[in-house]
Protein backbone atom coordinates (compact mmCIF):
# COMPACT_ATOMS: atom_id res chain seq x y z
CA UNK A 1 0.00 0.00 0.00
CA UNK A 2 2.76 2.56 0.73
CA UNK A 3 4.84 2.04 -2.79
CA UNK A 4 0.98 2.33 -4.40
CA UNK A 5 0.75 5.53 -2.51
CA UNK A 6 4.30 7.11 -3.20
CA UNK A 7 3.38 6.26 -6.96
CA UNK A 8 0.33 8.58 -6.59
CA UNK A 9 3.17 11.33 -6.45
CA UNK A 10 3.91 10.58 -10.26
CA UNK A 11 0.69 9.57 -11.59
CA UNK A 12 -2.85 10.29 -11.41
CA UNK A 13 -4.92 7.70 -10.18
CA UNK A 14 -6.33 7.24 -13.15
CA UNK A 15 -3.13 6.12 -15.02
CA UNK A 16 -2.78 2.39 -16.15
CA UNK A 17 0.40 2.43 -14.15
CA UNK A 18 -1.23 3.68 -10.96
CA UNK A 19 -4.30 1.28 -11.53
CA UNK A 20 -1.94 -2.03 -11.99
CA UNK A 21 0.27 -1.20 -8.89
CA UNK A 22 -3.04 -0.91 -6.97
CA UNK A 23 -4.19 -3.96 -8.47
CA UNK A 24 -1.27 -5.64 -7.03
CA UNK A 25 -1.37 -4.50 -3.49
CA UNK A 26 -5.20 -5.80 -3.40
CA UNK A 27 -4.18 -8.99 -4.43
CA UNK A 28 -1.44 -9.07 -1.72
CA UNK A 29 -3.83 -7.72 0.92
CA UNK A 30 -6.68 -10.38 -0.31
CA UNK A 31 -4.37 -13.46 -0.09
CA UNK A 32 -3.03 -12.34 3.17
CA UNK A 33 -6.72 -11.50 4.74
CA UNK A 34 -7.63 -15.11 3.08
CA UNK A 35 -4.49 -16.77 5.57
CA UNK A 36 -4.98 -14.68 9.08
CA UNK A 37 -8.82 -13.31 8.56
CA UNK A 38 -9.94 -10.03 9.33
CA UNK A 39 -7.01 -7.28 10.25
CA UNK A 40 -7.47 -4.31 12.52
CA UNK A 41 -4.38 -1.58 11.90
CA UNK A 42 -3.80 1.15 14.49
CA UNK A 43 -2.97 4.67 13.08
CA UNK A 44 -0.38 6.68 14.83
CA UNK A 45 1.50 9.59 13.30
CA UNK A 46 4.64 7.35 12.82
CA UNK A 47 4.02 4.00 13.16
CA UNK A 48 1.13 1.32 12.13
CA UNK A 49 0.37 -0.80 14.54
CA UNK A 50 -1.00 -4.82 14.33
CA UNK A 51 -2.50 -6.16 17.77
CA UNK A 52 -0.50 -3.17 19.50
CA UNK A 53 3.07 -4.17 17.80
CA UNK A 54 4.84 -2.05 14.79
CA UNK A 55 4.17 -3.76 11.46
CA UNK A 56 7.96 -3.40 9.84
CA UNK A 57 9.22 -3.62 6.87
CA UNK A 58 10.94 -0.15 4.43
CA UNK A 59 10.84 2.15 7.54
CA UNK A 60 10.30 5.02 4.99
CA UNK A 61 7.81 3.41 3.04
CA UNK A 62 5.87 2.49 6.27
CA UNK A 63 6.37 6.14 7.99
CA UNK A 64 4.81 7.84 4.82
CA UNK A 65 2.14 5.89 4.94
CA UNK A 66 1.45 6.08 8.27
CA UNK A 67 1.82 9.65 8.25
CA UNK A 68 -0.68 10.20 5.26
CA UNK A 69 -3.60 8.18 7.01
CA UNK A 70 -2.90 10.17 10.31
CA UNK A 71 -3.19 13.69 8.29
CA UNK A 72 -6.55 12.36 7.10
CA UNK A 73 -7.45 11.57 10.61
CA UNK A 74 -7.87 7.96 10.35
CA UNK A 75 -6.52 6.18 14.02
CA UNK A 76 -7.97 2.85 12.97
CA UNK A 77 -8.55 1.08 9.51
CA UNK A 78 -10.43 -2.33 9.51
CA UNK A 79 -9.71 -4.90 6.29
CA UNK A 80 -12.19 -7.93 6.20
CA UNK A 81 -12.03 -10.51 4.40
CA UNK A 82 -15.41 -9.96 1.77
CA UNK A 83 -12.72 -6.42 0.96
CA UNK A 84 -12.98 -6.17 -2.79
CA UNK A 85 -11.11 -4.16 -5.66
CA UNK A 86 -13.54 -1.62 -5.29
CA UNK A 87 -13.82 -1.01 -1.66
CA UNK A 88 -9.39 -0.78 -1.95
CA UNK A 89 -9.76 1.48 -5.04
CA UNK A 90 -12.46 3.87 -2.53
CA UNK A 91 -9.61 4.09 -0.13
CA UNK A 92 -7.01 5.22 -2.75
CA UNK A 93 -9.19 7.91 -3.59
CA UNK A 94 -9.36 8.89 0.00
CA UNK A 95 -5.67 8.84 0.48
CA UNK A 96 -5.07 10.80 -2.95
CA UNK A 97 -7.78 13.46 -1.76
CA UNK A 98 -6.08 16.50 0.57
CA UNK A 99 -6.44 16.55 3.60
CA UNK A 100 -8.67 20.05 3.86
CA UNK A 101 -10.88 19.14 0.93
CA UNK A 102 -11.62 15.59 2.66
CA UNK A 103 -12.71 17.00 6.19
CA UNK A 104 -15.12 19.51 4.49
CA UNK A 105 -16.34 16.57 2.99
CA UNK A 106 -17.45 14.63 6.25
CA UNK A 107 -14.27 12.89 6.62
CA UNK A 108 -12.78 9.30 5.46
CA UNK A 109 -15.32 7.91 7.63
CA UNK A 110 -18.01 9.91 5.32
CA UNK A 111 -15.91 9.14 1.64
CA UNK A 112 -15.56 5.40 2.62
CA UNK A 113 -19.26 5.69 3.18
CA UNK A 114 -20.29 7.12 0.06
CA UNK A 115 -18.20 5.05 -2.10
CA UNK A 116 -20.11 1.79 -0.93
CA UNK A 117 -16.92 0.33 0.65
CA UNK A 118 -18.37 -2.31 2.42
CA UNK A 119 -14.88 -4.41 3.15
CA UNK A 120 -12.58 -1.31 4.28
CA UNK A 121 -13.83 0.58 7.50
CA UNK A 122 -12.35 3.87 8.96
CA UNK A 123 -12.14 4.29 12.58
CA UNK A 124 -15.71 3.74 14.40
CA UNK A 125 -17.22 3.30 11.22
CA UNK A 126 -20.19 0.34 11.25
CA UNK A 127 -22.00 -0.82 8.11
CA UNK A 128 -25.96 -1.20 9.11
CA UNK A 129 -28.64 -3.03 7.05
CA UNK A 130 -30.40 0.03 6.24
CA UNK A 131 -27.01 1.49 5.08
CA UNK A 132 -25.72 -1.43 3.00
CA UNK A 133 -29.26 -1.41 1.39
CA UNK A 134 -29.01 2.60 0.54
CA UNK A 135 -25.95 1.99 -1.21
CA UNK A 136 -27.08 -0.46 -2.87
CA UNK A 137 -29.95 1.79 -4.30
CA UNK A 138 -27.70 4.01 -4.91
CA UNK A 139 -25.42 1.94 -7.25
CA UNK A 140 -28.43 0.72 -8.84
CA UNK A 141 -28.81 4.57 -10.16
CA UNK A 142 -25.58 5.97 -10.29
CA UNK A 143 -22.85 4.88 -12.92
CA UNK A 144 -20.14 7.42 -11.68
CA UNK A 145 -18.36 5.01 -9.21
CA UNK A 146 -14.82 3.63 -10.79
CA UNK A 147 -15.05 1.00 -13.58
CA UNK A 148 -13.34 -1.97 -12.53
CA UNK A 149 -9.83 -2.29 -13.72
CA UNK A 150 -9.24 -3.86 -17.05
CA UNK A 151 -7.39 -7.27 -16.59
CA UNK A 152 -7.48 -8.49 -20.42
CA UNK A 153 -9.95 -11.12 -21.52
CA UNK A 154 -12.52 -13.14 -19.67
CA UNK A 155 -11.28 -16.58 -20.82
CA UNK A 156 -12.34 -18.08 -23.27
CA UNK A 157 -12.95 -22.04 -24.44
CA UNK A 158 -14.16 -22.66 -27.95
CA UNK A 159 -13.66 -20.52 -31.23
CA UNK A 160 -17.08 -18.79 -31.32
CA UNK A 161 -16.36 -17.37 -28.25
CA UNK A 162 -12.88 -15.65 -29.21
CA UNK A 163 -14.05 -15.06 -32.98
CA UNK A 164 -15.55 -11.50 -34.05
CA UNK A 165 -15.35 -12.14 -37.89
CA UNK A 166 -17.49 -15.05 -39.88
CA UNK A 167 -15.72 -18.25 -39.93
CA UNK A 168 -17.08 -19.44 -43.63
CA UNK A 169 -13.77 -18.74 -45.55
CA UNK A 170 -10.99 -20.89 -44.81
CA UNK A 171 -12.44 -23.92 -43.38
CA UNK A 172 -8.79 -25.51 -43.02
CA UNK A 173 -7.78 -22.57 -40.48
CA UNK A 174 -10.56 -22.99 -38.51
CA UNK A 175 -10.24 -26.34 -37.75
CA UNK A 176 -6.64 -25.82 -36.74
CA UNK A 177 -7.34 -22.67 -34.31
CA UNK A 178 -10.32 -25.50 -32.85
CA UNK A 179 -7.76 -27.75 -32.20
CA UNK A 180 -5.19 -25.20 -30.76
CA UNK A 181 -8.01 -24.30 -28.14
CA UNK A 182 -8.47 -28.02 -27.05
CA UNK A 183 -4.76 -28.51 -26.57
CA UNK A 184 -4.09 -25.34 -24.48
CA UNK A 185 -2.42 -27.46 -21.36
CA UNK A 186 -0.31 -30.32 -23.79
CA UNK A 187 2.53 -27.89 -24.89
CA UNK A 188 4.04 -30.39 -27.50
CA UNK A 189 0.78 -30.46 -29.03
CA UNK A 190 0.22 -26.84 -28.80
CA UNK A 191 3.59 -26.08 -29.98
CA UNK A 192 2.86 -28.17 -33.42
CA UNK A 193 -0.67 -27.04 -33.89
CA UNK A 194 0.86 -23.62 -33.81
CA UNK A 195 3.31 -24.05 -35.94
CA UNK A 196 1.15 -25.88 -38.46
CA UNK A 197 -0.93 -22.16 -38.12
CA UNK A 198 1.76 -20.11 -38.80
CA UNK A 199 2.68 -22.22 -42.12
CA UNK A 200 -0.83 -22.02 -43.35
CA UNK A 201 -0.72 -18.21 -42.90
CA UNK A 202 1.88 -17.82 -44.68
CA UNK A 203 1.60 -19.70 -47.62
CA UNK A 204 -1.83 -17.76 -47.81
CA UNK A 205 0.11 -14.28 -47.52
CA UNK A 206 2.40 -15.61 -50.33
CA UNK A 207 -0.91 -15.84 -52.29
CA UNK A 208 -1.76 -12.50 -51.64
CA UNK A 209 -4.23 -14.05 -49.59
CA UNK A 210 -3.78 -12.10 -45.71
CA UNK A 211 -7.35 -12.87 -44.61
CA UNK A 212 -6.33 -16.64 -42.76
CA UNK A 213 -2.84 -13.82 -40.88
CA UNK A 214 -5.90 -11.05 -40.08
CA UNK A 215 -8.20 -14.46 -38.45
CA UNK A 216 -5.10 -16.13 -36.60
CA UNK A 217 -3.83 -12.78 -35.17
CA UNK A 218 -7.19 -11.98 -33.96
CA UNK A 219 -7.11 -15.73 -31.93
CA UNK A 220 -3.28 -15.74 -30.86
CA UNK A 221 -3.98 -12.29 -29.50
CA UNK A 222 -7.13 -13.39 -26.99
CA UNK A 223 -5.29 -16.58 -25.91
CA UNK A 224 -2.08 -14.85 -24.82
CA UNK A 225 -4.19 -13.62 -21.66
CA UNK A 226 -5.00 -17.02 -20.84
CA UNK A 227 -1.46 -17.56 -19.91
CA UNK A 228 0.94 -16.22 -17.50
CA UNK A 229 5.08 -14.47 -18.60
CA UNK A 230 6.57 -17.33 -17.83
CA UNK A 231 4.74 -20.13 -19.43
CA UNK A 232 5.99 -21.95 -22.42
CA UNK A 233 2.91 -21.33 -24.42
CA UNK A 234 3.14 -17.64 -23.84
CA UNK A 235 6.15 -17.79 -25.64
CA UNK A 236 5.38 -19.81 -28.27
CA UNK A 237 2.41 -17.34 -29.02
CA UNK A 238 4.81 -14.48 -29.12
CA UNK A 239 7.09 -16.73 -31.29
CA UNK A 240 3.76 -17.37 -33.75
CA UNK A 241 2.54 -13.43 -33.74
CA UNK A 242 5.91 -12.72 -34.97
CA UNK A 243 5.86 -14.79 -37.57
CA UNK A 244 2.27 -13.75 -39.03
CA UNK A 245 2.70 -9.95 -38.52
CA UNK A 246 4.28 -9.55 -42.08
CA UNK A 247 4.60 -5.67 -43.59
CA UNK A 248 1.68 -6.91 -45.85
CA UNK A 249 -0.93 -7.43 -43.04
CA UNK A 250 -3.38 -4.21 -43.42
CA UNK A 251 -3.07 -1.52 -40.91
CA UNK A 252 -6.51 -2.32 -39.42
CA UNK A 253 -5.17 -5.33 -37.97
CA UNK A 254 -2.00 -3.24 -35.71
CA UNK A 255 -4.45 -3.20 -33.07
CA UNK A 256 -4.63 -6.94 -32.69
CA UNK A 257 -0.76 -7.44 -32.96
CA UNK A 258 -0.54 -5.33 -30.45
CA UNK A 259 -2.77 -7.27 -28.24
CA UNK A 260 -1.04 -10.39 -29.37
CA UNK A 261 2.04 -9.10 -28.09
CA UNK A 262 0.42 -9.70 -24.51
CA UNK A 263 0.98 -8.06 -21.39
CA UNK A 264 4.77 -7.42 -21.81
CA UNK A 265 4.57 -6.30 -25.45
CA UNK A 266 7.51 -3.40 -25.11
CA UNK A 267 10.05 -6.86 -25.19
CA UNK A 268 9.24 -7.79 -28.65
CA UNK A 269 8.52 -4.30 -29.88
CA UNK A 270 10.91 -4.88 -32.46
CA UNK A 271 8.55 -7.30 -33.86
CA UNK A 272 6.67 -4.53 -35.23
CA UNK A 273 9.74 -2.74 -36.73
CA UNK A 274 8.54 -4.26 -40.34
CA UNK A 275 5.01 -2.87 -40.57
CA UNK A 276 6.50 0.48 -40.73
CA UNK A 277 5.75 3.84 -39.37
CA UNK A 278 1.95 3.05 -38.86
CA UNK A 279 2.67 1.37 -36.08
CA UNK A 280 4.30 4.73 -34.23
CA UNK A 281 0.70 5.71 -32.43
CA UNK A 282 0.85 2.39 -31.08
CA UNK A 283 3.89 2.51 -29.72
CA UNK A 284 3.01 6.03 -28.14
CA UNK A 285 0.80 4.76 -26.73
CA UNK A 286 2.43 1.75 -24.96
CA UNK A 287 5.22 4.18 -24.10
CA UNK A 288 2.41 6.49 -22.22
CA UNK A 289 1.24 3.68 -20.21
CA UNK A 290 5.12 1.76 -19.35
CA UNK A 291 5.12 0.99 -16.05
CA UNK A 292 8.71 1.13 -14.97
CA UNK A 293 11.63 2.93 -16.67
CA UNK A 294 13.04 0.03 -18.31
CA UNK A 295 9.72 -0.73 -20.54
CA UNK A 296 10.29 2.83 -21.47
CA UNK A 297 13.83 2.62 -22.53
CA UNK A 298 13.38 -0.36 -24.12
CA UNK A 299 10.28 1.37 -26.43
CA UNK A 300 12.14 5.09 -26.72
CA UNK A 301 14.95 2.41 -28.17
CA UNK A 302 11.71 1.34 -30.49
CA UNK A 303 10.58 4.05 -31.61
CA UNK A 304 14.09 5.77 -32.36
CA UNK A 305 14.83 3.80 -35.33
CA UNK A 306 11.88 4.86 -37.16
CA UNK A 307 14.05 8.43 -37.08
CA UNK A 308 12.05 11.30 -38.62
CA UNK A 309 9.00 9.54 -38.69
CA UNK A 310 8.61 10.44 -35.07
CA UNK A 311 9.32 14.05 -34.86
CA UNK A 312 5.90 15.67 -35.58
CA UNK A 313 4.06 13.14 -33.15
CA UNK A 314 6.83 13.97 -30.39
CA UNK A 315 6.07 17.30 -30.93
CA UNK A 316 2.78 17.27 -30.58
CA UNK A 317 2.95 15.82 -27.08
CA UNK A 318 5.33 18.71 -25.94
CA UNK A 319 2.18 20.67 -25.07
CA UNK A 320 0.00 17.58 -23.20
CA UNK A 321 -1.17 18.30 -19.63
CA UNK A 322 0.50 15.09 -18.77
CA UNK A 323 3.82 15.16 -17.93
CA UNK A 324 5.12 12.18 -17.88
CA UNK A 325 3.84 12.17 -22.05
CA UNK A 326 5.56 15.46 -22.05
CA UNK A 327 8.91 13.64 -20.65
CA UNK A 328 8.50 10.75 -22.92
CA UNK A 329 8.61 13.17 -26.18
CA UNK A 330 11.18 15.44 -24.72
CA UNK A 331 13.55 11.81 -24.28
CA UNK A 332 12.57 10.79 -28.22
CA UNK A 333 13.53 14.46 -29.59
CA UNK A 334 16.58 14.14 -27.47
CA UNK A 335 17.35 10.96 -29.34
CA UNK A 336 17.13 12.05 -33.33
CA UNK A 337 20.46 14.57 -32.79
CA UNK A 338 19.06 17.56 -34.54
CA UNK A 339 20.32 20.81 -33.54
CA UNK A 340 17.00 22.47 -35.09
CA UNK A 341 15.17 20.77 -32.17
CA UNK A 342 16.50 23.21 -29.49
CA UNK A 343 14.00 25.61 -30.11
CA UNK A 344 11.02 23.15 -29.35
CA UNK A 345 13.12 22.57 -25.93
CA UNK A 346 14.19 25.72 -24.25
CA UNK A 347 11.17 26.44 -23.05
CA UNK A 348 10.42 23.56 -21.18
CA UNK A 349 13.11 23.83 -19.00
CA UNK A 350 10.44 25.84 -17.09
CA UNK A 351 8.13 23.31 -17.04
CA UNK A 352 6.23 23.15 -13.38
CA UNK A 353 7.01 19.60 -13.30
CA UNK A 354 11.21 18.28 -12.51
CA UNK A 355 11.19 15.58 -14.17
CA UNK A 356 10.36 17.39 -17.31
CA UNK A 357 12.91 19.79 -16.81
CA UNK A 358 15.57 17.28 -15.92
CA UNK A 359 14.64 15.44 -19.62
CA UNK A 360 14.92 18.94 -21.04
CA UNK A 361 18.35 19.78 -19.78
CA UNK A 362 19.63 15.82 -21.07
CA UNK A 363 17.89 16.41 -24.37
CA UNK A 364 19.56 20.04 -25.11
CA UNK A 365 22.76 18.04 -24.29
CA UNK A 366 22.40 15.49 -26.60
CA UNK A 367 21.15 17.89 -29.27
CA UNK A 368 24.42 19.76 -28.89
CA UNK A 369 25.06 23.14 -30.96
CA UNK A 370 25.22 26.59 -29.94
CA UNK A 371 21.29 27.14 -28.89
CA UNK A 372 20.97 23.86 -26.52
CA UNK A 373 24.70 25.41 -24.90
CA UNK A 374 23.21 29.20 -24.38
CA UNK A 375 19.62 27.63 -22.66
CA UNK A 376 21.92 25.52 -20.59
CA UNK A 377 24.14 28.35 -19.12
CA UNK A 378 20.85 30.29 -18.42
CA UNK A 379 19.59 27.46 -16.51
CA UNK A 380 22.52 27.15 -14.47
CA UNK A 381 21.40 30.85 -13.08
CA UNK A 382 17.99 30.49 -12.05
CA UNK A 383 16.08 27.25 -10.15
CA UNK A 384 16.50 25.61 -7.63
CA UNK A 385 20.12 23.84 -6.18
CA UNK A 386 19.12 20.61 -8.15
CA UNK A 387 18.44 22.15 -10.94
CA UNK A 388 21.49 24.34 -11.41
CA UNK A 389 23.81 21.31 -10.74
CA UNK A 390 22.06 19.38 -13.28
CA UNK A 391 22.24 22.03 -15.67
CA UNK A 392 26.23 22.55 -14.42
CA UNK A 393 26.49 18.51 -15.05
CA UNK A 394 25.04 19.07 -18.70
CA UNK A 395 27.54 21.98 -19.73
CA UNK A 396 30.35 19.28 -18.93
CA UNK A 397 29.79 17.51 -22.19
CA UNK A 398 30.45 20.96 -24.16
CA UNK A 399 34.21 22.57 -25.64
CA UNK A 400 35.78 23.61 -22.73
CA UNK A 401 36.73 27.07 -23.99
CA UNK A 402 33.25 27.76 -24.27
CA UNK A 403 31.85 26.85 -20.68
CA UNK A 404 34.98 27.63 -18.44
CA UNK A 405 34.23 31.33 -17.91
CA UNK A 406 30.34 30.14 -16.58
CA UNK A 407 32.00 27.41 -14.20
CA UNK A 408 34.41 29.60 -12.89
CA UNK A 409 31.77 32.04 -12.26
CA UNK A 410 29.59 29.79 -10.31
CA UNK A 411 32.50 28.78 -8.20
CA UNK A 412 32.84 32.14 -6.77
CA UNK A 413 29.32 33.13 -7.01
CA UNK A 414 26.44 30.10 -6.90
CA UNK A 415 25.49 28.75 -3.33
CA UNK A 416 27.78 26.05 -2.04
CA UNK A 417 25.89 23.29 -3.59
CA UNK A 418 26.21 24.24 -7.11
CA UNK A 419 29.57 25.73 -6.74
CA UNK A 420 31.13 22.32 -5.31
CA UNK A 421 28.87 20.62 -8.71
CA UNK A 422 31.14 22.95 -10.56
CA UNK A 423 34.20 22.25 -9.15
CA UNK A 424 33.92 18.71 -10.08
CA UNK A 425 32.72 19.54 -13.61
CA UNK A 426 35.98 21.67 -13.81
CA UNK A 427 37.96 18.54 -12.34
CA UNK A 428 36.42 16.48 -15.62
CA UNK A 429 37.29 18.48 -18.63
CA UNK A 430 40.45 17.99 -20.17
CA UNK A 431 43.80 18.43 -17.80
CA UNK A 432 46.40 20.21 -20.40
CA UNK A 433 42.81 23.08 -20.96
CA UNK A 434 41.92 23.05 -17.17
CA UNK A 435 45.20 23.30 -15.69
CA UNK A 436 46.03 27.23 -15.19
CA UNK A 437 42.26 27.17 -14.36
CA UNK A 438 43.02 25.03 -11.24
CA UNK A 439 46.32 27.17 -10.46
CA UNK A 440 44.01 30.17 -10.25
CA UNK A 441 41.50 28.43 -8.05
CA UNK A 442 44.32 27.01 -5.62
CA UNK A 443 46.15 30.29 -5.00
CA UNK A 444 45.72 31.77 -1.19
CA UNK A 445 44.56 34.77 -2.95
CA UNK A 446 41.33 32.53 -3.74
CA UNK A 447 38.65 34.47 -1.79
CA UNK A 448 36.56 31.19 -0.47
CA UNK A 449 35.95 31.82 3.35
CA UNK A 450 35.69 28.71 6.03
CA UNK A 451 33.99 25.66 5.45
CA UNK A 452 33.60 26.79 1.36
CA UNK A 453 36.91 27.35 1.04
CA UNK A 454 37.64 24.20 2.91
CA UNK A 455 35.44 22.16 0.25
CA UNK A 456 36.40 23.46 -2.91
CA UNK A 457 40.23 23.00 -2.02
CA UNK A 458 39.50 19.28 -0.71
CA UNK A 459 37.61 18.63 -3.75
CA UNK A 460 40.02 19.87 -6.12
CA UNK A 461 43.30 19.07 -4.64
CA UNK A 462 41.98 14.86 -5.00
CA UNK A 463 41.03 15.54 -8.34
CA UNK A 464 44.50 17.38 -8.69
CA UNK A 465 46.18 14.35 -7.64
CA UNK A 466 44.40 12.01 -10.02
CA UNK A 467 45.85 14.09 -13.27
CA UNK A 468 49.14 12.37 -13.27
CA UNK A 469 50.62 15.63 -14.87
CA UNK A 470 53.77 17.22 -13.86
CA UNK A 471 52.82 19.97 -13.67
CA UNK A 472 50.48 19.43 -10.90
CA UNK A 473 53.40 18.71 -8.15
CA UNK A 474 54.55 22.49 -7.67
CA UNK A 475 50.91 22.79 -7.25
CA UNK A 476 50.83 19.75 -4.32
CA UNK A 477 53.73 20.40 -2.55
CA UNK A 478 52.20 23.80 -2.10
CA UNK A 479 48.84 22.79 -0.78
CA UNK A 480 50.92 20.15 1.33
CA UNK A 481 51.70 22.91 3.84
CA UNK A 482 48.70 25.10 3.90
CA UNK A 483 47.76 26.56 6.73
CA UNK A 484 44.17 24.70 6.62
CA UNK A 485 44.33 21.71 8.00
CA UNK A 486 41.85 19.96 6.06
CA UNK A 487 43.66 20.63 3.12
CA UNK A 488 46.78 19.20 3.93
CA UNK A 489 44.78 16.12 5.12
CA UNK A 490 43.20 15.51 1.79
CA UNK A 491 46.56 15.49 -0.40
CA UNK A 492 48.53 13.79 2.22
CA UNK A 493 45.71 11.48 1.60
CA UNK A 494 45.98 11.58 -1.93
CA UNK A 495 49.26 10.95 -2.25
CA UNK A 496 49.25 7.76 0.01
CA UNK A 497 46.80 6.56 -2.69
CA UNK A 498 49.44 7.21 -5.48
CA UNK A 499 51.89 5.80 -3.81
CA UNK A 500 49.94 2.42 -3.05
CA UNK A 501 49.15 2.26 -6.92
CA UNK A 502 52.64 3.21 -7.51
CA UNK A 503 51.96 5.76 -10.32
CA UNK A 504 55.14 8.23 -11.64
CA UNK A 505 56.38 11.21 -10.56
CA UNK A 506 56.19 10.32 -6.87
CA UNK A 507 59.73 11.67 -5.84
CA UNK A 508 58.73 14.84 -7.22
CA UNK A 509 55.14 15.16 -5.09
Amino acid sequence: MGKTLRMAQFYPITHPAFQRSLERSYLFLSQLLKRVGDIDVTITRNQLLLDERPITGHPQVLQNLSGELFRRRLKRLHFSQSATLQDFHALFRVLTTEPHELHQKGGAEQALARAGARGIWANDMQFSATQISAWEEEQAADDSEPEALETGDDEATNLDQLMDEPREQHPELHRLLEKLITVLDDVDRFRRVLAKIVRYCRQADEADDHAPSAIALQILSRLTYQFGDADEQYTLLIQGVRSIATPDVVDIEIGRIIRALGRRWEDHANALLPIGPAVIPFLFHALAEAESRKARERLIATLHKFGDDIREPARALLGDARWFVVRNAVQLLGGLGDEALADDLVPLLRHEHPRVRYAAREALRRLGGATAQAALIRATEHGDDNDRRHAVDQLAYFPASDVLPTILNLVDKAPIAVAEEALRVLSELDPPDILPFLERLMTPRRKLLGARRQEALRRVAAELICLRLPETWDLLRQYASDPDAEVRRWVARGVDIMKRQRRPGLAGA
